[in-house]
């Protein structure tokens, strides 16, 4: 009874099982949360900064793929940090 109540165990448990923990579904949860941020800022940066220099679509396509892979390495960190990613 004593090994249900040990976190350690009930972790290893769950991951056996192929369940999620409370702190990776909120890690997600977060991380569903940011991307939209991270992706779109870049390229919403790059269109103010179109309008002003009268380059588009130049540095929004450009803020784009920063955003882009931005997000990539992001989630990759974040899900190697998490043990989900090899």
């Amino acid at each position: 009874m004593d090994e249900d109540l040990d976190p350690k165990t009930a972790k290893r448990n769950a991951t056996k099982r192929g369940e999620v923990t409370w702190n990776q579904a909120l890690v997600l949860a977060g991380l569903a949360m940011t991307i939209p941020g991270l992706l779109f800022g870049p390229a919403a940066l790059g269109y103010w900064l179109d309008m002003i220099f009268h380059t588009a679509p130049w540095l929004a396509v450009s803020g784009f793929v920063v955003g882009l892979l931005g997000t990539a390495i992001d989630v990759w960190v974040i899900l190697r940090r998490m043990g989900l990613a090899e």
